[in-house]
């Protein structure tokens, strides 16, 4: 399991970060990376880890189009962190992707854009303004997403 300090919201979804995949590589016996350039143009490394777990390789692309701006002239550093990424996810069996591996412009959510929460008794997740906003138009009460399918009127207005 990741450690909560080590995942970042963007944009409404949840990313490992790559210190965190690093910090399990070495709490699982990670012993080894290593990087080869496999293509120039476009830029694909592969990531080769190895350790108690066994070997664990990734591959790592890096283009103008899946950096921003910033990032453009730092590829061939993005494509290996990406490699490295990938292989540390399938070493330390992480489903999750990692921020790392996305392209483009994505922008960290603010910490505030959870500050809600369900109604529904059995549930209580944190929502966003967005869905509280939307919960509270269709059904009159806030719900996450889940709870808006199975939504029965009396099972939320009975204790008000």
């Amino acid at each position: 399991m990741v450690n909560e300090k080590f995942v970042i919201d963007l944009q409404g979804k949840k990313f490992v970060k790559f210190e965190g995949l690093l910090d399990m590589f070495h709490q699982n016996g990670g012993k080894e990376i290593k990087t080869n350039i496999l293509n120039i143009d476009p830029l694909i490394i592969q990531a080769t880890a190895t350790g108690e777990k066994g070997i664990f390789q990734g591959i790592g692309d890096a283009s103008d189009e899946n950096v921003n701006s910033m990032i453009q002239k730092h590829k061939i550093r993005m494509a290996e962190t990406r490699a490295i990424a990938r292989a540390l996810r399938w070493y330390n069996n992480i489903g999750m992707c990692s921020a790392e591996e996305l392209g483009g412009e994505a922008k960290p959510s603010p910490k505030s854009s959870f500050k809600y929460q369900c109604r529904n008794k059995k549930c209580g997740k944190e929502i966003t303004q967005k869905v509280q906003e939307y919960s509270l138009k269709k059904q009159g009460v806030p719900l996450c997403m889940d709870c808006q399918k199975t939504y029965n009127e009396d099972q939320y207005h009975k204790d008000e």
